[in-house]
């Protein structure tokens, strides 16, 4: 079965794909930032990459989220979703049922951040998936570390420097320590800066180029 279309003034501003009903067929969640809603398209097996007729979930009145994220928070094998709401200036949090359902939106404040690009990995190599924010508005990154749960650290935020005005962010080892290491595309200084994880859950300043 074909999906009905994405409305034209619903906005789809960002995509990730999963598996949220362990089907082993890849679904996807979009964040449509007009209309305040996630979508999830659950896909179907066969050769014409068809999916169900979505699901919404409102992540809040005036969220305007940026990007969405997949990845399992609580350790039950599940995948759950996180979005970037810059309007109300939080992360959203979805946890999924592992049928293709999720529960309504938690929400994590990130101040007065406006965060507009979100990233999952373990930080400090425990067992749980922490949340890294790109925030336009104060002009830093943020990590929220988190429990295995439906908890997550207050975030640790980090300056990428006066006007920067930072956009989009990579992950990986850049110095061969075995812990994750963070890369920040600043827009409004013509840099990109590496902050480099610590085993104690802290970063170095950032090291621009």
């Amino acid at each position: 079965m074909s999906p009905t279309p994405i409305d034209y003034n619903y906005g789809p501003r960002s995509v990730a794909v999963g598996d949220f009903n362990n089907d082993t067929c890849l679904d996807m969640t979009v964040a449509n930032h007009i209309v305040n809603i996630i979508a999830i398209y659950l896909g179907h097996m066969d050769m014409d990459a068809t999916f169900s007729n979505e699901k919404e979930y409102t992540t809040g009145t005036g969220s305007t989220q940026y990007m969405v994220a997949i990845g399992d928070f609580n350790n039950d094998d599940l995948l759950d979703i996180a979005v970037a709401n810059s309007g109300t200036n939080n992360v959203g949090i979805f946890l999924g049922f592992g049928n293709g359902s999720f529960k309504t939106q938690i929400e994590l404040s990130t101040g007065s951040a406006r965060s507009i690009a979100i990233s999952l990995a373990n930080f400090n190599k425990d067992t749980s998936l922490d949340i890294a924010t790109v925030d336009y508005g104060t002009h830093s990154i943020s990590i929220f570390y988190g429990y295995g749960t439906d908890y997550f650290s207050t975030p640790s935020r980090y300056s990428t420097g006066y006007d920067s005005f930072p956009s989009a962010l990579a992950i990986g080892d850049f110095n061969s320590d075995h812990y994750l290491d963070l890369a920040i595309s600043n827009y409004g200084t013509n840099n990109i800066g590496i902050f480099l994880s610590n085993k104690n859950r802290t970063c170095t300043n950032q090291i621009m180029f």
